[in-house]
């Protein structure tokens, strides 16, 4: 029986739920002086964290972080002093961001427009039954998804994401699709294939984790994970989430195979499940 990664989800929500900025170097984490409060301002190069205590502390950073955090999430850094200032060596935040009032996106969006960017074969099975969990958990209208695009901006001078660039096109991208579709939001569903880190025939990537009885005890998987970001008119960004979805292998007869998403999709409970914790910080914020 195909198994989607949402096993022990229970258990794991809460930490489940939050991302890494990873430091320069990897023997650099969670070194320097740790601090946990909520985000004052996010901008390209720095942003400034309103602690506990109520003091401000503007810390620089190696990427720009406007599309994972936005002012008033809340974070826990460790910072470094550096030439200038502090600079950032590490923030844990939640995978799940609003960046607009979940009250006013509600109120204001009634049909939503679909962009996929992916080259996964089998894909649209899981875009389908994104439309369908929009259609009856938030009441949206959904039109038909648009056809596999991209709002790929890597620079190939550095290999790395020029987030303003990317910025400037989800906005000519969201306002076309958007006045097609009659739509008041764009949710852009971008499903890639990664690796996932295997420690006693478990699979652990991107806040989720999958048994794999009868595969080995340590290594890697081949694995698919999920970015949602919702954009707004203008091209603002109202909402995004990042989750491992599934594991694209499969135990037969004490080893593994291939399976594809068309097969993981056939699990259509544990589907159900992955959107249930998926979207429950916009269809009605976090269970306490």
């Amino acid at each position: 029986m195909a198994v989607l990664a949402v096993a022990a989800m229970a258990t794991c929500l809460a930490q489940a739920g939050w991302s890494k900025h990873h430091p320069a170097h990897p023997s650099d984490q969670h070194a320097g002086t740790p601090v946990e409060g909520v985000l004052a301002q996010v901008h390209a190069a720095y942003i400034v964290l309103r602690t506990d205590e109520g003091k401000e502390i503007t810390l620089q950073t190696q990427e720009d972080l406007r599309l994972k955090v936005g002012a008033g999430t809340r974070v826990k850094a460790w910072y470094l002093p550096a030439s200038d200032g502090y600079a950032l060596g590490w923030l844990d935040y939640p995978r799940d961001n609003l960046f607009a009032p979940r009250d006013e996106i509600h109120s204001h969006v009634k049909t939503v427009a679909i962009l996929p960017v992916t080259d996964l074969p089998d894909a649209n099975g899981f875009l389908e039954a994104v439309a369908a969990y929009l259609r009856s958990n938030l009441h949206w209208s959904v039109p038909p998804p648009a056809g596999s695009g991209t709002l790929d901006a890597i620079n190939p001078a550095t290999g790395q994401v020029d987030i303003a660039h990317y910025m400037q096109k989800s906005g000519t991208t969201v306002a076309t699709l958007m006045a097609s579709a009659h739509a008041e939001a764009v949710l852009e569903i971008d499903i890639q294939a990664v690796p996932a880190t295997v420690r006693n025939r478990v699979a652990t990537w991107d806040g989720v984790e999958e048994p794999l009885a009868g595969g080995p005890k340590v290594g890697e998987a081949p694995a698919t994970t999920v970015t949602l970001k919702l954009w707004g008119e203008g091209g603002k960004l109202l909402w995004t989430n990042h989750r491992g979805f599934a594991v694209l292998v499969a135990s037969s007869g004490g080893k593994l195979r291939d399976r594809s998403l068309a097969e993981v999709l056939l699990n259509t409970s544990g589907v159900q499940d992955w959107l249930n914790v998926t979207f429950a910080g916009l269809v009605s914020g976090p269970k306490n």
